[in-house]
């Protein structure tokens, strides 16, 4: 394997660590500019492993501050099996002997264009799934609401349900279109609107797959399910009700306490879900509950989207990050 690579195919396995669907936080791209830097910086293509951990979040620090600007769906918890996947399914490491891993000879070879080259390729595939949600996070971050003041101000409403489909730039993915983005924009919107009846709702656990839903507990007995789902076919109905009636006790079914929240769904499931003691609450009529809402409770929302997001895809080196210069740093909270 060594040295047979050309640098075109050396740079598209790299678009391949980086594109990974199943990659909830990019951690193998960092660990190879990490091994990368460490060649570049000793010479020697072997690196202790004593090293590599903090080597590891040292440079998840680096292209969190000084190139990504966020902290978003980078720098997972790190894990030695990691290592050993860049060597036995990647070959951008090779097993040296122990737990030490080496850089693989041809990735050493051009390491100067492939360090510049892995950071730059993350940053634009990170900008093209969280630009909207970057900038709104600073924008919370700086409590800047004034560079929303049109979007708050607008008494129907319209700004805002627009701004949750297409955020700042419509080429990056909008709040509502992002992986987990519909639950928390449902819940948020939810949890703002049910604060001025006193009531209180709550999003205790992540979700690792749009299409599996969560539950939405409250203080008053009513439980939410969200599901990133458009119920238009008699299978897609019949497994949600289904599912429904698996999942929840027939007494809170009964007394009306089970709500549904969906994309969309017919009018006619809508009427048979009725009847089985099931509310359904789709998209439009939960983003119509806006108009009910002034600027303040409207900036809320967006405070409690930025909020769930971090939850989901903050990075686990910021979260848990202990350098002394973590107190001037705004991404190690």
């Amino acid at each position: 394997m060594a040295n047979t690579r050309s640098l075109p195919d050396i740079k598209s396995e790299i678009d391949r660590l980086i594109e990974d669907r199943r990659a909830t936080r990019l951690i193998n791209p960092v660990l190879t500019v990490f091994y990368l830097r460490e060649f570049q910086s000793t010479g020697n293509r072997t690196v202790n492993f004593n090293l590599v951990k903090s080597g590891y979040e040292d440079t998840v620090c680096d292209v969190v501050k000084n190139h990504l600007h966020h902290n978003f769906n980078i720098g997972g918890q790190f894990n030695d099996s990691y290592v050993q996947r860049l060597a036995s399914r990647h070959h951008i490491l090779e097993a040296i002997g122990g737990r030490d891993f080496a850089i693989a000879p041809d990735y050493a070879q051009h390491c100067e264009q492939l360090i510049p080259y892995t950071i730059q390729k993350t940053k634009e595939h990170l900008n093209t799934k969280l630009s909207n949600l970057a900038r709104l996070e600073e924008v919370i971050r700086r409590n800047a609401r004034e560079e929303l003041q049109e979007i708050l101000g607008d008494s129907t409403s319209r700004k805002l349900r627009e701004f949750l489909r297409s955020g700042f730039d419509p080429n990056s993915a909008g709040f509502l279109s992002m992986a987990y983005g519909f639950e928390i924009c449902m819940f948020a919107i939810l949890k703002v609107l049910l604060a001025k009846f006193g009531c209180k709702i709550y999003r205790d656990s992540k979700t690792y797959s749009s299409d599996k839903g969560t539950d939405l507990g409250t203080n008053f007995g009513v439980v939410y399910q969200v599901k990133k789902k458009c119920i238009t076919t008699e299978k897609a109905f019949t497994d949600l009700a289904s599912e429904l009636l698996l999942n929840f006790a027939d007494g809170r079914i009964q007394e009306g306490n089970v709500f549904v929240v969906v994309e969309d769904m017919d009018d006619g499931f809508k009427k048979r879900l009725k009847d089985q003691k099931i509310n359904c609450l789709t998209q439009n009529v939960v983003t119509d509950f806006l108009d009910k809402l002034d600027a303040e409770e409207k900036w809320e929302i967006l405070k409690q989207i930025v909020q769930e997001f971090k939850r989901e895809l903050m990075s686990n080196v910021c979260r848990s990050c202990r350098r002394p210069e973590r107190e001037i740093c705004p991404y190690a909270l």
